[in-house]
């Protein structure tokens, strides 16, 4: 991810009192295609991948991403 030279990161939703979900998306040299990951991250700093999430095979990753932090 970091590879890249354009990263983008938002916080989309509320996923409980104390973590967010957060999206992390873009392109560059390493991913030419783009990208789409998703994180939780706790108030105490805890971060771990997003169970269950997968960009959709139709869809560009970076675009899904984008408008799903709309």
């Amino acid at each position: 991810m970091t590879a890249n030279d354009h990263v983008y990161s938002s916080g989309y939703k509320w996923l409980g009192d104390d973590t967010i979900g957060v999206l992390a998306y873009g392109h560059g040299q390493h991913d030419r295609k783009g990208f789409c990951a998703c994180y939780t991250v706790s108030i105490s700093g805890l971060i771990a991948t997003c169970k269950e999430f997968a960009t959709p095979p139709e869809v560009a990753p970076e675009e899904y991403c984008d408008k799903m932090s709309r």
